[in-house]
């Protein structure tokens, strides 16, 4: 599930003698954008959705089935709305100066490393969610090359990794026949690979540093976004239909079979070697046998795939652009109504303004719930964790204001940046 965004933008202390009231005002007031919260609240209930809630498959005919759309798309919203907190925290519309460079990325690099060990300590709680974290802390670091480019050069920039990014890696796989290991799982062919992950971000950063309070940019935001997500699915079935590659479902839990993340399918590196070790139809190994091998991995279907897939978690062009389309649809509403809603969608602005503690909450409660390695599948379970959740952060927001985890990444943030400030301005030594 992702973490899909995890932090949300650095708030000014609070005074000791602010009361509730004061707190929560300042929560769905300017300067903070309570849209973004707003979104993170609803990828975290997407995620919890995908994590224990019994979805049936995608069925057009069927409503109840359309809560299949939480499978993937709501840990690709955090992807997005993760840039957009990047942007936010280094200097929002504002092109941060080269002098600030060094600081702004220290942050980055101390928010970063925080989050990716609170995500180790979570993946072994041993849950089976394959937890977002681990991957949100990395993105935080590679983020600091492109601090400086405008929304435009972002945009382009984002564009071919969507496009060629997914047929790339599939290339790399039919070609080491599936060889893979822990840094390739990790950044090219797990749930949360960075060809996938990166363009989203890259996008969330150009939408940061936009003027997201004009009611005109929310209204196209949400256009095109929607067109964009309609038109890239269109164009997928058909095309998938007519090379014969059509996914099970659109939207289905192919990859998430009630919060653990399953592969379906052999990869290349099983297919090429035999449960029983005489079967005289393996290929041989080494450089004698590689062309059949090679053979063996379907590599036309492979790249088909690569590009078509709708499946969750696939990384596939479809669903990458897609993603896309229904994050800025989903942020552009937002952006028109969740200012009139302020008070109506607080708890929401709640959740989503500790948007890390509430992922972690959720993650001990199921191990909780379960017992290690347990799973469960209860829309009732999905509802209680949701309401829970959304009362115990409108509380904590009441009482203290920023969210536990939050104050403990924006720590390190802000003593990582101090750091290296702190050096820069001190002499040589001799």
């Amino acid at each position: 599930m992702s973490s899909a965004v995890l932090h949300a933008p650095v708030q000014k202390r609070t005074p000791a003698a602010t009361g509730p009231r004061r707190r929560l005002r300042a929560l769905v007031s300017p300067p903070r954008i309570n849209a973004l919260d707003i979104a993170r609240a609803l990828a975290i209930l997407g995620m919890i959705g995908a994590h224990v809630g019994d979805i049936p498959p995608f069925d057009p005919t069927w409503p109840p089935s359309y809560l299949a759309v939480v499978h993937g798309h709501s840990s690709m919203l955090f992807a997005v709305l993760a840039g957009v907190s990047i942007a936010l925290v280094t200097g929002r519309q504002s092109i941060p100066a080269r002098a600030e460079l060094p600081r702004l990325r220290f942050a980055l690099l101390g928010r970063g490393v925080t989050i990716f060990l609170i995500g180790l300590v979570l993946e072994l709680l041993g849950t089976g969610v394959a937890v977002i974290l681990t991957f949100y802390g990395v993105v935080y670091i590679a983020a600091m090359p492109v601090l400086r480019l405008r929304p435009s050069r972002l945009l382009l920039l984002a564009l071919p990794i969507a496009l060629l990014g997914p047929v790339l890696v599939a290339l790399a796989e039919v070609l080491s026949l599936g060889s893979t290991g822990s840094g390739t799982d990790l950044v090219l062919t797990g749930s949360y690979r960075f060809t996938a992950w990166a363009p989203l971000i890259l996008l969330g950063m150009a939408l940061g540093r936009m003027p997201l309070g004009r009611p005109r940019l929310a209204a196209a935001l949400t256009g095109i976004g929607a067109g964009a997500a309609l038109l890239v699915t269109a164009v997928g079935l058909g095309l998938a239909a007519l090379l014969g590659t059509l996914a099970p479902s659109t939207f289905g839990p192919v990859e998430e079979t009630s919060g653990i993340e399953e592969t379906s399918g052999v990869t290349a590196s099983e297919a090429a070697s035999s449960e029983d070790p005489v079967d005289e139809e393996a290929p041989e190994l080494g450089w004698d046998g590689y062309g059949e091998a090679f053979a063996q991995t379907d590599p036309w279907r492979t790249l088909q795939e690569a590009v078509l897939s709708p499946s969750p978690h696939s990384g596939s062009t479809i669903e990458i652009i897609r993603s896309a389309g229904l994050a800025l649809a989903l942020i552009g509403g937002l952006l028109l109504v969740a200012r009139p809603l302020r008070w109506v969608l607080l708890p929401l602005s709640a959740m989503g303004s500790m948007p890390l503690t509430s992922y972690t909450v959720h993650l001990f409660s199921l191990v909780i719930l379960v017992g290690p390695g347990g799973w469960i599948a209860d829309n009732r379970v999905w509802a209680v964790s949701a309401l829970a959740l959304l009362a115990a952060c409108t509380t904590w927001s009441a009482l203290k204001g920023r969210g536990p985890l939050e104050r403990v990444t924006a720590w390190a943030a802000r003593r990582a940046g101090e750091s290296v400030g702190e050096t820069v301005r001190s002499p040589a030594a001799p």
